[in-house]
């Protein structure tokens, strides 16, 4: 013990305290390093440059002229001025002079104001001293150099990549071969109801599983800008698996998985992906997403390279590159033809009437997924895939989705080359989830019967063509009417559904060629104008 020690401990025995056992430290404590200080003076610059510098090299970054530090999950957190203080204290001292006497000056310290913090944050003299931050990664992923190389980032931040790998303890095989990794994966998919194995053994399914799983761990590969296609898992049944595959994706390069309903107005849309934004996401997973999704705003999301929108509860804009993949799952989940167009639809069957019943050997769960050992195995997987795809002269896809060329090539390239099939096979129309096109083909498939050559039909005839095969259910509102006392009957629809069904008929679909399931190929067209107006039908092949 101290000599300091032995004087406080022989004072407390003069009043008969004599500390526990368990109080007594085991070894001395190492010496608290010295902090830098900082003076406080009018000129604010001066202390925005020495505060930037020494915070530079502690935790705090620069995103979109935006000061952020890391959470313990790997996401960006914005600095606000009243966390700047205290954040300020744990790695400099702010003081002012003071003389409390004659010819004696001392160093007392003080916390920085508000206004000067906040005046700080935003002066070019701090955030020019940090490190720009675009991704934080918990793994380490890999990485296209600009010299075309692929490796592994290093723990720690990467200046040319502009991303912050921190060392989760997880580390994963350089060398397991191509065939292993395919083996490893397959059994741990083989139980999930995908319905569509060839007799290669490729599922279409199960490459739109391993393509959300590299997107997830090599999205350093692709550069940010690009658009990056999302990934959708939808079921008729419960208890499918789809937000387990969704996890499966995420939590194998991420650690962990937060889930989130679908937002219920356009409003909370945007704040969602807003926060998201800047926050620096590398996914969103909306789960449960039952019925027909619309969104404008998420169809402006998923095209988008950059997300401009407003921080929230403030009038200041922000712009920042937009990393997020995004997620779906649900039952029977239709969507638009904007949004189908955009994500890889992932679609499996069940035939057991009750969920439980179906028997599976091998079960596994999200908190199986985050243990260390099978991240680790996973994650072997995945590098041996992109080892293996690179080793190879990286081959291109079979197939490319127009505007997502280099994902396509990037990704697509790679499930392909390690056996798994091509994720980017479109599924049958009534199968896809695009609601829309599913219900205008099956009403041209309707009106084409018995056509030869061509046809033509009223706006009415298009009406009642669309109630009897069951189509557009969600847009015709309207109720049926007699003509006259005794004329037939007919379904009148409402003005606003007759105006967007005519604009969907003549905008959307005019002049388009649809090839229906007995192999026919045909046009749907139109001639004149107003009540005039009448569409056609031409057989092609």
């Amino acid at each position: 013990m101290s000599e300091i020690g032995d004087q406080v401990s022989a004072k407390l025995a003069e009043y008969g305290i004599v500390p526990h056992p368990d109080d007594a430290p085991a070894a001395p404590a190492a010496e608290i390093p010295e902090m830098p200080m900082v003076q406080i003076v009018p000129v604010i610059s001066t202390m925005a440059r020495e505060i930037g510098g020494i915070l530079s090299q502690n935790g705090v970054f620069v995103r979109q002229r935006s000061a952020m530090t890391i959470s313990p999950e790997g996401r960006l957190v914005e600095m606000t001025p009243r966390r700047f203080r205290t954040y300020c204290e744990d790695h400099l001292v702010t003081f002012k002079w003071e003389m409390p006497k004659p010819n004696v000056f001392e160093k007392k310290p003080q916390t920085i104001t508000v206004d000067a913090a906040a005046t700080i944050l935003e002066s070019d003299q701090f955030l020019s001293r940090q490190r720009e931050l675009l991704r934080v990664a918990t793994v380490r992923q890999p990485v296209r150099r600009k010299d075309g190389r692929i490796e592994l980032l290093p723990y720690g931040y990467d200046t040319e990549s502009q991303t912050l790998t921190q060392n989760s303890g997880i580390e994963f095989s350089p060398d397991m071969p191509i065939d292993e990794a395919r083996h490893i994966l397959r059994e741990l998919l083989k139980e999930f109801p995908f319905g569509d194995r060839k007799a290669d053994g490729q599922s279409r399914n199960e490459a739109i599983v391993i393509a959300g799983m590299l997107s997830m761990f090599a999205a350093p590969v692709l550069r940010a800008q690009a658009r990056r296609m999302n990934f959708m898992f939808s079921s008729n049944s419960v208890g499918s698996g789809k937000t387990l595959l969704a996890q499966l994706a995420i939590i194998t390069s991420l650690g962990t998985c937060d889930i989130q309903p679908l937002p219920e107005n356009q409003e909370d849309w945007r704040k969602i992906l807003d926060t998201e934004s800047l926050a620096g996401s590398p996914y969103i997973l909306f789960d449960d997403c039952n019925g027909f999704l619309k969104s404008p705003t998420l169809n402006a999301f998923l095209t988008a390279a950059t997300w401009t929108g407003r921080k929230m509860n403030t009038q200041q804009k922000f712009a920042v590159p937009k990393l997020a993949t995004v997620f779906l799952t649900g039952n029977n989940l239709e969507v638009t033809p904007d949004v189908a167009r955009r994500f890889l639809h992932c679609r499996m069957t069940t035939d057991e009437a009750d969920p439980q019943a179906r028997k599976i050997a091998k079960t596994f769960d999200d908190e199986w997924l985050e243990r260390h050992e099978v991240r680790s195995q996973l994650l072997s997987c995945l590098w041996s895939i992109v080892r293996s795809w690179d080793a190879a002269g990286r081959p291109t896809p079979s197939r490319i989705i127009r505007g997502y060329e280099p994902w396509c090539a990037l990704f697509g390239g790679m499930v392909q080359h390690a056996g798994f099939g091509d994720p980017m096979e479109p599924l049958p129309v009534e199968e896809s989830g695009n609601s829309e096109l599913a219900d205008m083909t099956a009403l041209v498939s309707h009106l084409a019967k018995g056509i030869d050559d061509s046809s033509e039909f009223s706006f009415q005839d298009v009406v009642e063509a669309a109630i009897e095969v069951n189509a557009f259910t969600w847009m015709l509102e309207g109720k049926e009417e007699r003509e006259g006392k005794d004329g037939p009957r007919r379904f009148v629809l409402t003005a606003r559904a007759n105006s967007k069904f005519g604009r969907l008929l003549a905008e959307q679909y005019g002049g388009k060629k649809f090839r229906l399931p007995t192999g026919r190929v045909v046009r749907w067209g139109q001639s004149g104008k107003n009540r005039q107006r009448v569409y056609t039908l031409t057989v092609l092949e």
